[in-house]
Formats: structure tokens, sequence, C-alpha cells
């Protein structure tokens, strides 16, 4: 759980947000559930996850993200102020990213955490140019200062990551294990001796 926490944290460290930010975040899987519950832990309020799928967001709703929206529905959108400081795109699909650079505010800030199958395509001079974006790519988390950062997150009891798991299953069942992670129908899933 460490690991992908850390995750959150640095990108979350390099957003730098402050209390009156609007914080957005594309992508409802475990690192973004993390990092949802991060910014709202941290007093931001005005905290949204951007998730298609059913099961996650209502996960997030359990676990107390209530500002969750499907982005893939039109309707649902065009409800969003798009007018966000701080993005957080982890969902890594060409659509997250797409909609993430159209929601972040100029002079804001975006951070990509999400890995990319495909090749994206980014209006760079209408996208990031115009706006006056600052753009973020981060891979992994810092050893040692994000572990000793979600220590104390965690001693203190201003986030569980147990909430976020859904599922958990011998080693020897891996296969179906994997195959629940890449349907989407799952928070953390933990493999156990």
């Amino acid at each position: 759980m460490l690991e992908p926490f850390g995750v959150a944290v640095k990108a979350f460290n390099l957003a730098n947000p402050i209390l009156s930010d609007r914080v957005a975040i594309f992508g409802g899987g475990p690192i973004g559930l993390m990092a949802a519950k991060l910014s709202l832990a941290s007093g931001i309020k005005n905290t949204f996850l951007f998730e298609p799928g059913e099961y996650r967001k209502k996960l997030a709703s359990k676990i107390g993200i209530n500002n969750c929206i499907n982005p893939l529905k039109i309707d649902n959108m065009k409800m969003v102020d798009k007018n966000f400081d701080i993005v957080l795109e982890m969902s890594g699909t060409a659509g997250g990213l797409q909609d993430a650079l159209d929601y972040t505010i100029k002079n804001g800030k975006l951070i990509i955490v999400g890995i990319y199958p495909e090749e994206v395509l980014i209006d760079v001079k209408n996208q990031i140019i115009s706006k006056e974006l600052t753009l973020i790519g981060t891979f992994g988390r810092l050893i040692w200062e994000t572990w000793f950062q979600m220590l104390e997150i965690l001693s203190n009891k201003q986030i569980d990551l147990k909430e976020i798991i859904t599922h958990r299953f011998p080693f020897e069942q891996y296969k179906e294990a994997f195959e629940i992670a890449l349907s989407g129908e799952c928070g953390k899933i933990i493999l156990t001796p």
C-alpha cells in the first residue's frame, strides 16, 4: 500500500495546492483514490474525482469522496465548472489527458502521473502555451522523503488506506487477481502468502 500511496503523495507535493484551490483528479484507480483522499484530508473541499467506472465511483462515495463524476457522460461534464487550479491526471488514457488539459485554468498546474499505452496528441499552442500551464510529469515516489511523509500521515490517522482495499487473494490466485484488476471492478487488490 505504501508504494502506490507514495506516488500519490509525490504528485500531490508537486502540485503544492492551497486550501482555496479547486483540485481535479482524473482516474479513480487506487492511486487516484489515494490522491483524492489526500486532497480532502489536506482541507481542500473543492476536490473532484473524474472516473467512468461505476464500481470505482461507488467506492469513492463510500470512502468519502463525494464529488465523483463520470467524464464519459456529456451532461455530467457540462454541469462541472472547468476551472481547476490543480489537475492530477492519473487515468493513463488519452481522453483523460485531453479532459485534464481542458479543465486546467489559465496559469494552472497539471501533474501527469498516468502512463499512456498509445501516442497522445496535444494541441501545444492552445492547450499549454496559450493557457500558460505548468505541466509536470512524474514517475514513482521519492525514497526517503515521501516515505517519511506517508508514515506521518498514516500515524496521525489523516487517511485510512485500508478502506481502498477491496480484494485479497492468496498468491496462488494471482491470475484471478490480475483479471479483476484489469476489469477495473476493484480498488486495491492485495496478494497474500
